[in-house]
């Protein structure tokens, strides 16, 4: 994971055999292509390489061993509030 990416997200634990969370500010990212896309996008979307499948809710894996990284925006929330007092 380069610094760039955790500066911006901070890595969330989950277990891929309970399934894939999903859920508004989540994103997953692709280890191979390096691909960053939300966990409950509001239509179909694959990573760049294909390995990475969301589709109405279902994360799908096309590789097995390459499972995707589950990140968090750091600081969510104190961004947005800044946004509404700025009136946007």
């Amino acid at each position: 994971m380069t610094p760039e990416v955790l500066k911006r997200y901070e890595l969330v634990n989950y277990d891929p055999k309970h399934g894939y969370p999903g859920r508004w500010g989540r994103f997953y990212r692709c280890p191979i292509c390096g691909d960053i896309m939300p966990s409950s996008p509001p239509t179909s979307l694959a990573c760049g390489c294909g390995n990475i499948l969301i589709d109405q809710g279902t994360v799908r894996v096309k590789h097995a061993d390459q499972q995707p990284f589950l990140l968090k925006k750091r600081n969510l929330i104190k961004r947005l509030l800044r946004a509404l007092k700025r009136g946007h």
